[in-house]
């Protein structure tokens, strides 16, 4: 290979080598930079440069000024840009959208809920071997013979819909006292089946029964806290997770109801078995429609102002980037519905590219929590989260071997599933906003 060419060679390595040197720290700053970046009208963001790369504003919009501190990135006016991080000036390295959003407030919850599936019929748990008679062993569970499995759902017997167990027992002891099977009618998956099933005859407490073999579970897919509700747009959201059945499938939700559930026993976290809030329904009306369950909580339509609330007006919803480690309080029921406020720490507020259910990590400090919880329980996921007089996430997750300790969501992910960054088109006290919804009032 001629000599020219050789050092034409280790000259273009070299330059190589030192475009990769000066792009290296600008691609990093990239990653770490949020790939959709929201702010406030009139609230300011600091952004940090090299001295080979630095952010510009390819459509002029007039929303950067270098500062003492760094370069601002600030709007007065609500819109969507898009920033672009250059090396020296003219090579583009990446890209970040900047949003000027409206500023939403919530009304912080706290409440207590029970959350009601709209389906009907019984969930089958599982199937339960049977003892046959005195001294003959245990045969297969009759249901589970005649081809029923965990997970169906039973709709009826005999013709008669059935919605508690006590439904299925009546039925059940009918066609046992009459020597027949009874005729199961079953949904798996989007299938309807009938399944013929012969009563079992048992001995319990001296006492002749007849069973089927199944363990039944009620559609209420559990107790947790509702996280804040807008009054004005009628919506709410809580839990901050998706609900799951048994076997970690999400639960269809759509058209379930949220009621309150009154907290009447504790137990406690231990680690490695996380406690429990006992709660049971009132049975005073639903207080919303559920219309969506998702990754990131429960959402629907509400139909009355929920009670028993700490906070009888809205707050602000804090933006990721105004979360803080620090001290902050969560609001949750352990007796009755009486919502208190109790102080804990964030530790640590994840840097996101995408919605989680996990981007806090908290801290129970509250000594009153602690002597009667020691930590976290099921029943507090959507127990809102605030820090400086502003609504920053929600509880979702314990860690089972530290349970002083779990997750959180971000709030903010939590108003985008809600549709309130686009029902509320200006910012929230603002004269637009008040005359917005006059206007939406009078039509």
């Amino acid at each position: 290979m001629p000599v020219a060419f050789r050092r034409l060679g280790r000259s273009l390595s070299v330059a190589l080598v030192v475009l990769l040197l000066l792009t290296l720290p600008g691609l990093l700053r990239l990653a770490m930079a949020p790939p959709h970046l929201r702010l406030f009208p009139g609230q300011a963001y600091l952004l940090r440069e090299g001295f080979f790369y630095r952010w510009v504003d390819p459509e002029a919009r007039g929303w950067l000024a270098s500062t003492a501190s760094g370069l601002r990135l600030q709007s007065d006016a609500l819109g969507h840009g898009r920033l672009e991080l250059r090396l020296l000036g003219w090579l583009p390295l990446g890209t970040m959208e900047v949003s000027v959003v409206p500023r939403v407030q919530v009304v912080p919850g706290g409440q207590s809920i029970g959350v009601l599936a709209a389906m009907d019929g019984l969930v089958i748990e599982r199937t339960v071997d049977l003892p046959a008679r005195p001294g003959e062993g245990s045969v297969r569970s009759p249901a589970a013979e005649a081809g029923v499995r965990a997970g169906d759902r039973l709709l009826s017997i005999d013709g008669h819909p059935v919605q508690r167990p006590a439904d299925v027992e009546r039925w059940t002891q009918l066609a046992g006292r009459q020597g027949r099977p009874v005729r199961l009618e079953v949904e798996r998956g989007s299938e309807r089946l009938s399944v013929r099933v012969r009563p079992l005859r048992v001995e319990e407490g001296g006492q002749e029964r007849f069973l089927l073999g199944i363990l039944l579970r009620e559609t209420t897919a559990g107790v947790g806290t509702l996280t804040f509700y807008h009054p004005g747009e009628q919506v709410f959201a809580a839990l901050g997770h998706q609900v799951t059945d048994s076997r970690n499938r999400p639960v269809t939700l759509h058209q379930g109801r949220i009621v309150l559930a009154p907290v009447e026993g504790l137990r406690r976290s231990l680690s490695g078995d996380p406690g429990e809030k006992v709660g049971v329904l009132d049975g005073s009306g639903p207080l919303g429609i559920i219309e969506k369950n998702t990754p990131f909580g429960i959402y629907g339509r509400l139909l009355r102002e929920p009670p028993h609330g700490l906070f009888d007006h809205p707050i602000p919803v804090a933006l990721a980037h105004e979360v803080r480690p620090g001290p902050a309080q969560m609001l949750t029921v352990l007796e009755g519905q009486s919502v208190q406020a109790f102080e804990v720490e964030i530790l640590e507020v994840r840097s996101q590219r995408a919605p989680s259910d996990r981007g806090l990590v908290l801290e129970i400090t509250d000594p009153r929590l602690l002597a009667r919880t020691d930590g976290i329980i099921q029943g507090m996921s959507g127990s809102p989260i605030i820090q400086n007089d502003r609504l920053v996430g929600a509880v979702t997750h314990v860690f089972v071997n530290q349970p002083r300790r779990g997750f959180g969501i971000l709030a903010e992910w939590m108003v985008y599933e809600t549709g309130l960054d686009q029902a509320l088109p200006w910012a929230e006290g603002e004269p637009q906003a008040r005359e917005a919804q006059e206007r939406k009032r009078v039509a």
